[in-house]
């Protein structure tokens, strides 16, 4: 699990560099300096032809006088700008599509490596009740012996059978619970890869391109950036708070017993 939250903190810094990358681009596009009236009046004709189907189809692709034109003329500047951004967000899709890629193949890794995991804690479970049993009839007979002599060399076979007794009941507790936080996290997963194939059509789709589409300016994007990455940013802070936490942090419940004879630490949590 250490290795897997390992690997989401290293794709989620990739999205936030994607996310700065974009917007560095963004800020340089629209600090650009203001075109020429000469540049203004070929932009102006070649939006007026383009919307009169002679430059551009109905789907956006060039027609061969387009192409004509811009091999001639260059592009425009509303072309620039629309492949530019087009450009930064194919590759921040992209990016954000391999880290859920690559996080979705390692999470069916360690489902099997936890339906293995499972299978032999069912096993263990019922040696675990087998030895359980005689383990406490063995120390019901050692404390019933209390009463008639010292318990010598016994002592330190009853400090094992407790801590046998308190290893066995939280191993499987805790891999259960970090099944389940696996298989939350795929859920989310496989949530946010359905909804970024939804966007990714509508996205590609001519009607994005119709009368009552949506535009968004340049400051819209680079604000709509910002606010993503701040929110990203702090939950990326947050996740690794925890990963350290868990980590180097004490754990919570741990209990020490000090064997004043050798002075040896002898931990019983797990």
């Amino acid at each position: 699990m250490t290795k897997f939250f390992a690997r989401v903190d290293g794709d989620i810094d990739g999205i936030l560099n994607v996310m700065d990358w974009a917007k560095m681009h963004l800020h340089r596009l629209n600090s650009s300096p203001a075109p020429s009236t000469l540049s203004s009046a070929y932009d102006n004709l070649h939006n007026l032809l383009s919307q009169a189907c002679i430059l551009e189809d109905a789907a956006g692709s060039p027609t061969s006088l387009g192409r004509v034109t811009t091999h001639v003329f260059g592009l425009s500047n509303p072309q620039r700008e629309q492949r530019m951004v087009q450009l930064l967000f194919t590759e921040f899709l992209a990016v954000l599509e391999d880290s859920i890629q690559a996080e979705l193949q390692h999470s069916v890794t360690l489902f099997a490596l936890f339906e293995a995991v499972d299978f032999h804690f069912l096993n263990l479970a019922r040696t675990v009740v087998r030895e359980s049993s005689a383990q406490e009839e063995l120390h019901a007979d050692l404390l019933a012996s209390l009463w008639t002599r010292l318990l010598g060399t016994r002592a330190a076979e009853l400090r094992k059978f407790e801590q046998n007794r308190l290893l066995l009941r939280n191993v499987r507790d805790k891999t259960v619970r970090n099944k389940g936080i696996l298989v939350e996290h795929n859920g989310k997963l496989l949530t946010l890869k359905a909804s970024l194939e939804t966007l990714r059509s509508k996205l590609v789709s001519p009607l994005v391109r119709g009368v009552n589409s949506t535009t968004l300016t340049l400051d819209d994007q680079i604000r709509g950036l910002s606010d993503v990455s701040e929110y990203l940013g702090g939950v990326r802070k947050q996740q690794k708070g925890k990963v350290m936490e868990s980590l180097f942090a004490s754990v919570p419940g741990r209990k020490y017993m000090i064997d004043e004879g050798r002075q040896a630490v002898i931990g019983n949590g797990f």
